[in-house]
């Protein structure tokens, strides 16, 4: 499922890009819970949150991707090869694919539910 929409930010816009968002969407950022500190996230809308990732890189566009939240990373991951994505990189909470056009998306073991 669906589970969020994940800002890509470079490091020199990011703390700019989180308050505009977080203004425009009229909800505050909060730090997640993980040690990860680039990570913040606006609370869900509706059936959807929003995921400000900072970026090593220190500048440049910023872009998104969607995360697909499951409750089996690993089968879901095969799932997605078999119907044509690739692996890009493996994080021990999450997996980044790219599809047959070579957009990034990554499945991860936040269970949307």
């Amino acid at each position: 499922m669906v589970d969020q929409i994940c800002l890509d930010v470079p490091a020199s816009t990011y703390d700019a890009e989180c308050d505009f968002w977080s203004k425009v969407l009229g909800l505050a950022w909060r730090q997640t819970e993980t040690p990860q500190e680039e990570f913040r996230w606006i609370p869900r809308i509706g059936a959807l949150r929003v995921l400000l990732q900072r970026l090593e890189e220190p500048d440049g566009p910023a872009r998104a991707h969607l995360d697909l939240g499951c409750d089996d990373r690993q089968a879901e991951v095969r799932r997605h090869v078999a119907l044509g994505a690739e692996i890009a990189e493996e994080y021990e909470e999450w997996t980044q694919l790219r599809d047959p056009a070579g957009s990034a998306y990554c499945i991860t073991d936040h269970h949307p539910g």
